[in-house]
């Protein structure tokens, strides 16, 4: 499914199935996609091998299902979630329904995506399940996503870097170079459980999983972004591109991560006053997690300019590579 929407489209309070929102539209997900499902529990090994069978049992009937999409019942664009009558899905841009061996399936050529509104059922607050039944193109676009804009809570999990598959939530990233086959019908399922491990899973084996991300390697992979970037801004202010959007981009990433470390010390100073205890955990993270979300923005943004027909841009994305150490 192309997107549960909001993830880090102009969307507010939506999900999407099968949406990379860029400002090109080149990153959605192409290929058929004939089920999806989430979960809001993180499902057992063995639960997520039945969900791969061709008669899945009981799967579709756990009490834990907040999420299935139906692609046989289509209407006007719209297709019904068979738990939660409000976070339907419906088309935006061109999406076709195909015939498969599974059943009836959603075709995505890169132009369109499924869309559903903002429902209670997909916070997901205590762990989760994200099912599909998907066969790729070559491709890195998200398959079920739900990141609130501005917010620092949500998920992705999509193709990214390359036909490969990634789960991206506030417990951490985890990832895998699955190398899905271009037109071969596969079973992707992550997970991410209580305590905040997160699991990948390719036609109901596991494949890769990672523990809950610690506030310290958090803060070493963000300073890691951070100096990645200020030797790139560095780099474009030496060729004379100060004043372009990517070098004000980059300078604001560095400013922000300044920022919460002059923060930091004014607290520790007594020059600001101190937050109530949530409110103040609220900003610590909320600094990071905006300095990393410049970092990466401004990585998605330089990584496009790979094949750019404009020779500016092509000179910023080698001044980025020279700076990431490749």
């Amino acid at each position: 499914m192309a997107t549960v929407h909001p993830a880090g489209c102009d969307h507010r309070n939506r999900s999407s199935i099968a949406n990379w929102r860029r400002s090109d539209g080149g990153s959605r997900f192409t290929g058929d996609i004939a089920r999806a499902c989430v979960f809001n529990r993180a499902l057992g090994a063995n639960e997520i091998a039945a969900l791969c069978q061709d008669d899945q049992g009981p799967a579709f009937k756990d009490a834990a299902l907040v999420g299935h999409w139906l692609f046989d019942k289509s209407a006007a664009g719209v297709f019904p979630n068979a738990v939660d009558q409000a976070a339907v899905a419906r088309s935006v841009g061109h999406v076709e329904v195909v015939d498969s061996r599974f059943g009836k399936a959603v075709h995505l050529n890169g132009e369109g995506y499924l869309e559903i509104a903002n429902s209670p059922a997909l916070a997901l607050a205590k762990g989760g399940t994200w099912y599909a039944l998907i066969r790729p193109e070559v491709t890195k676009g998200r398959l079920i996503d739900k990141c609130p804009v501005g917010g620092a809570t949500g998920y992705t999990f999509d193709t990214y870097p390359g036909n490969a598959l990634r789960l991206i939530s506030d417990s951490g990233t985890v990832s895998f170079e699955a190398r899905l086959t271009p037109g071969e019908w596969t079973h992707v399922t992550a997970t991410v459980d209580a305590n905040g491990s997160s699991a990948l899973y390719v036609n109901g084996k596991p494949v890769a999983s990672v523990p809950r991300a610690s506030s310290e390697v958090e803060l070493k992979m963000l300073l890691a972004k951070v100096d990645r970037v200020r030797r790139f801004y560095q780099a474009m202010v030496q060729a004379g591109n100060a004043n372009t959007y990517e070098a004000a981009h980059a300078r604001l990433a560095v400013q922000c991560l300044v920022a919460a470390h002059e923060r930091v010390m004014g607290l520790a100073a007594g020059t600001l006053p101190r937050l109530p205890a949530r409110s103040a955990a609220t900003a610590d993270r909320l600094y990071l997690s905006t300095t990393a979300k410049l970092c990466d923005g401004l990585a998605k943004v330089l990584d496009g300019y790979s094949n750019a027909s404009d020779a500016r841009q092509r000179q910023y994305h080698a001044l980025w590579r020279a700076a990431s150490g490749f």
